[in-house]
């Protein structure tokens, strides 16, 4: 959950490119709290539908909707060692990996925790 630089394409146009970002906007966060608990829902659902961890790409709409654009078997941090990437949600991307799979969050700790 970085904080922007550029936008993906000129709204404007609709066309493929970076568009610059005002200066009084790059220090906010990409997304808001709600939107976050909202990806995290969403993903537990998929991959409790699914029975394994899934590699999601989504998009928020100008009006707020979650669209998810693709969902594929994740292959890549599923067959990694597991081992404790955060003890407690400190931070925004702690946070969401707390959210998403508990405090003590592991990687490889197989299908999410319901």
């Amino acid at each position: 959950m970085g904080h922007h630089l550029d936008q993906p394409f000129a709204r404007t146009t609709s066309l493929p490119g970076l568009v610059e970002v005002l200066a009084d906007r790059r220090s906010e966060p990409c997304l808001h709290p709600a939107e976050i608990r909202a990806l995290v829902e969403l993903a537990k659902r998929i991959e409790a539908h699914r029975g394994a961890p899934q590699d999601i790409e989504w998009a928020i709409a100008d009006n707020g909707d979650v669209r998810v654009l693709q969902v594929r078997p994740e292959t890549v941090w599923s067959n990694r060692p597991t081992e404790q990437l955060v003890g407690a949600p400190t931070g925004a991307i702690s946070q969401v990996l707390a959210r998403f799979a508990g405090v003590g969050v592991t990687r490889n700790a197989g299908a999410p925790r319901t």
